[in-house]
């Protein structure tokens, strides 16, 4: 078998026993590595995941509690337009303006 630079390789399977203990040394701590990279990511996952909730959660929020100023806003003009044309309201009647009186 030739390798890329077209010399003969090896077998498989060939060499010493303590060659191949040491690659086999190494196969199981790159193992074992990626295994601890994992479990990392699988424990601060969950974390993350809660922070980026939270931050969504707050900006939603901070967004209503912005649209309720000119919401306001717009009632109390409303209201001062109303007061403006003449048109009283009892707390009886419609508030719905134009509606006959019964």
């Amino acid at each position: 078998m030739l390798d890329f630079r077209g010399r003969a390789s090896p077998k498989r399977g060939t060499g010493t026993p303590a060659a191949r203990r040491v690659v086999s040394v190494g196969h199981r701590q790159m193992e074992r590595k990626h295994l601890l990279d994992l479990t990392l990511v699988m424990q601060t996952l969950p974390q993350q995941m809660q922070d980026k909730h939270r931050t969504m959660s707050n900006q939603i929020m901070g967004r209503i509690v912005g649209m309720s100023s000119p919401i306001d806003d717009l009632e109390e003009n409303s209201e001062n337009l109303v007061t403006q044309a003449g048109v009283e309201e009892t707390e009886d009647e419609d508030k719905i303006p134009g509606t006959p009186k019964s």
